[in-house]
This record gives C-alpha cells, structure tokens and sequence, in this order.
C-alpha cells in the first residue's frame, strides 16, 4: 500500500502550490494567500505528540503579484497544497 505524502512531517515540495495563512503572535490571519514553492532550505525539527516536525525556510513567488518572497514554516498555517509535477 503505498503512503500519502506527509507535508507536515516532510515539508512542501518544489513545484507544489499552496494555500496558507499567515499565523503570527498565535494568531492566524482571515485572508487566505496561495503562492508557488520555489526552493526550501532545512531549518530543524522538533517531535511533537503529533510526531516528528519539520521546519524549512521556503522561497515563494506569490501567484496574484508576481513577486518572490522567503517564509518559514513556523508563521504559516498550509490550508491545502496542491501537489507539483
């Protein structure tokens, strides 16, 4: 049986399109962002009582602006990615 890929333990994939909130201050954002995943750099992992978590630093490009910008993992909340080619 093959195993669904875990974003949340191994990250977003280049290529993958995502759509995400910022979660700043414990606070997550109304406004849902969507921006293609350029590159990511390993940052750490922590084990949670959810399993293992990883933290990477991505650069994304905003898909509605055009515009290349880093963001790591701990101020965004994923709320679906799209798998990339």
């Amino acid at each position: 049986m093959k195993s669904k890929y875990n974003s949340y333990s191994h990250g977003l994939r280049v290529s993958d399109i995502v759509y995400y909130k910022y979660s700043l201050f414990n606070s997550i954002t109304n406004k849902t962002y969507r921006a293609l995943v350029l590159d990511r750099e390993f940052l750490y992992s922590n084990q949670t009582k959810f399993g293992l978590r990883s933290f990477f630093k991505y650069k994304f490009m905003c898909l509605e602006k055009k515009e290349v910008f880093f963001e790591e993992t701990k101020n965004i909340k994923t709320v679906r990615y799209i798998k990339g080619s």
